[in-house]
C-alpha cells in the first residue's frame, strides 16, 4: 500500500525586510520636537500617582521626549527613565540633569537605563560625540527613523505573564538640527556616497580638493626622483620599491586606511568640515565593506596616534579630523 505524501507546510519568510512591526513607533519617521529632563510620577493601574510610605510621591528622573510622527494626528510623548532620584535631579528649565545632594556621580546618564539606550542609539546613528553635551535640547529638530527596542520586564511582571515592553530608539538620523552634524545627512545622499563607480560629481570633487589625496599618495608611496614614465608605470614601480624597501614605503594597511580616510574627508558630504573619529570610523567601514582588512583599517582609524602624523588636521581635544 502506497503511503500518501504529506504536503510541506508553508513557512514564513525570515527576511528582516519583511519583519512584523512591533510597537506604535517602530518604523516611524519622526521629528524630535522637545526633550526635557523631568521627575516623573509613576501612576498605578488606576492612574493614581504612587506614593512612598511617608505619603510623598514616587518620582524618578528621566527624559520626556515629544515626537512629531509623520502621518499621526497628534505628537507622541515617551518617558525614558534614568535611574533613582537620589542621584540625579533636573536643572531649572529641564535642559539637563544635576547631581542630587550627596550624590557622587560624573555623568547625566545611568548605563543601561532607558534614557541611556535612547542617547546611545543617537550616537550609534552618527550623532557627533562633541555635540553630546549636558544640554538635551540639542536633539530638538532632529528627523529620525525610530525602531522599537525590547526592554526587560520586572520579575513581578514576568511572573504575571506580561508581554515584553519596548521603547522607541533611533535607528537612523535622516536630518540633523541646524549646527549639528553634517548638513546633508539624508538617506539619498548616504546611498550616493556609497556608490563604487565614480560619477561626474566625484570627478569635480577630486579637481576641487586634490591636495589631501595627493598628500596621502606622496606619503604612502614615494616615487623615484628620476621617474619619467606615465602614471600607471609610476604606481607599478612604486609598488616594486615598496616590496624591496619596506623602510622607505608606508605599511600597506596604513596606506589603505589613509586612502579611505582621504576619500571620506574630500567627499561632498564632509569636505571642509570637521568629523569625529566615531563618525569617521563608521564612514570608513562603509567605504571598505568589500576590503578583507576592513576591521583592521577601522581599528587604525579609531586610534588617535594614527592621525597624529597624517596629512590631514587632527584635533586631540575634540578628537575630530578635517582636510
Amino acid at each position: 500500500m502506497l503511503k500518501k505524501k504529506s504536503k510541506a507546510e508553508p513557512m514564513l519568510s525570515n527576511n528582516p525586510d519583511t519583519a512584523d512591526k512591533t510597537g506604535f513607533l517602530h518604523g516611524a519617521r519622526a521629528v524630535i520636537t522637545k526633550v526635557r529632563a523631568i521627575l516623573f510620577g509613576y501612576p498605578d493601574k488606576n492612574g493614581i500617582s504612587k506614593t512612598n510610605d511617608d505619603g510623598s510621591p514616587v518620582q524618578a528622573p528621566g527624559l520626556m521626549v515629544t515626537f512629531t510622527v509623520k502621518g499621526a494626528e497628534a505628537p507622541y510623548e515617551q518617558f525614558y527613565a534614568n535611574g533613582p532620584s537620589d542621584q540625579r535631579l533636573p536643572v531649572q528649565g529641564g535642559k539637563g540633569f544635576k547631581a542630587a545632594p550627596g550624590a557622587v556621580i560624573k555623568s547625566s546618564l545611568v548605563e543601561g537605563s532607558n534614557a541611556y539606550l535612547l542617547i546611545a542609539s543617537l550616537k550609534g546613528a552618527g550623532w557627533p560625540s562633541d555635540a553630546l553635551t549636558g544640554d538635551y535640547t540639542v536633539f530638538e529638530g532632529a528627523e529620525v527613523d525610530l525602531i522599537a527596542q525590547p526592554v526587560g520586564n520586572s520579575k513581578k511582571a514576568q511572573a504575571e505573564g506580561q508581554k515584553p515592553r519596548t521603547i522607541a530608539v533611533v535607528g537612523n538620523i535622516v536630518k540633523f538640527p541646524a549646527g549639528v552634524g553634517p548638513d546633508d545627512a539624508d538617506e539619498d545622499e548616504e546611498e550616493a556616497d556609497d556608490e563604487v563607480e565614480e560619477t561626474e560629481d566625484d570627478e569635480e570633487e577630486e579637481e576641487a580638493a586634490p591636495a589631501l589625496k595627493a598628500k596621502v599618495k606622496a606619503k604612502a608611496k614615494p616615487a623615484p626622483a628620476e621617474e619619467d614614465e606615465d602614471e600607471e608605470e609610476e604606481e607599478v614601480e612604486a609598488e616594486d620599491e615598496e616590496e624591496s624597501d619596506d623602510e622607505e614605503a608606508a605599511d600597506p594597511l596604513t596606506e589603505s586606511a589613509q586612502e579611505y580616510v582621504a576619500s571620506v574627508l574630500t567627499s561632498k558630504k564632509y569636505s571642509g568640515k570637521s568629523i569625529t573619529l566615531d563618525l569617521l570610523s563608521k564612514e570608513v567601514l562603509t567605504a571598505a565593506r568589500e576590503d578583507k582588512n576592513r576591521k583592521k583599517i577601522v581599528a587604525l582609524v579609531q586610534d588617535p596616534s594614527f592621525h597624529a602624523s597624517a596629512p590631514w588636521s587632527f584635533n586631540k581635544k575634540t578628537k575630530t579630523v578635517s582636510e
